[in-house]
């Protein structure tokens, strides 16, 4: 609703501490989504922290092998630490003896997002192409930002809307965060248009065929229905605006 003053009222926020979770392993994925984290534009109080979970040693590895991957996965902590601490000065970074995504979902208790790469390759090929993000975005009960490539600024974002109660909490993670310089977000929802020869063409390789009714000349009623949806849309979406 708009003030006063022209401007237009935020959303309340929640009292919850805007806390965000960064899952690091000294790859170059996990780099990105550090440097991703830094950049975006968090709403102020926001606290960030790191983890990195060492895992179990593998079978083969000797003694000296597997203390070299501890004290790696150590050094990508401290790494990671340094980073967060140019926005966030007391920011930390843990090391948990967990499989990475369970370490990653610990730590992330409570979190208002956890920050991970696209791709889990480390140093030492311990996560598969894509196998922590993806698990971690099925099972986390919390947003998720998965980083794919080198991060550059934040100014264009686009927000998938279907309605659901996660699109709508998308959006209002969106609208409690900062708005950078010249930056715009763009909310858009899709409806499927299905050419009638298509759906006469699939009926005809049905061995049971419904009835089908012909209608001609009803775009115009398909028109008004997504003149309707935009206006649905604006009207929900504008109170997180």
């Amino acid at each position: 609703m708009p003030k006063k003053d022209g401007s237009r009222a935020r959303r309340p926020s929640s009292r919850r501490k805007f806390r965000i979770v960064v899952a690091s392993d000294g790859s170059p994925q996990s780099r990105a989504a550090v440097a991703a984290a830094v950049a975006f534009p968090w709403p102020s109080g926001a606290e960030a922290s790191a983890v990195v979970a060492t895992g179990d040693p593998r079978p083969r590895w000797s003694p000296t092998v597997a203390g070299g991957v501890r004290a790696a996965l150590r050094g990508a902590a401290a790494e990671t630490e340094k980073a967060l601490r140019r926005r966030w000065p007391a920011a930390v970074a843990v090391v948990v003896d967990d499989g990475p995504v369970e370490g990653i979902l610990k730590c992330a208790r409570g979190a208002r997002v956890i920050v991970l790469g696209s791709h889990g390759y480390s140093r030492l090929e311990r996560w598969t192409l894509g196998s922590v993000s993806r698990a971690v975005v099925r099972r986390a009960i919390t947003s998720v930002l998965v980083v794919k490539g080198k991060p550059t600024a934040f100014r264009e974002i686009v927000v998938g809307w279907d309605g659901s109660n996660h699109a709508r909490r998308a959006i209002d993670l969106l609208a409690s965060c900062g708005v950078p310089a010249a930056g715009r977000v763009t909310v858009c929802a899709l409806v499927e248009i299905v050419e009638p020869q298509a759906v006469y063409d699939w009926i005809d390789t049905l061995k049971r065929k419904p009835e089908l009714v012909r209608m001609p000349g009803t775009s115009h009623f398909f028109h008004r229905k997504l003149i309707d949806l935009r206006g649905a849309l604006q009207h929900t979406v504008s109170p997180w605006l």
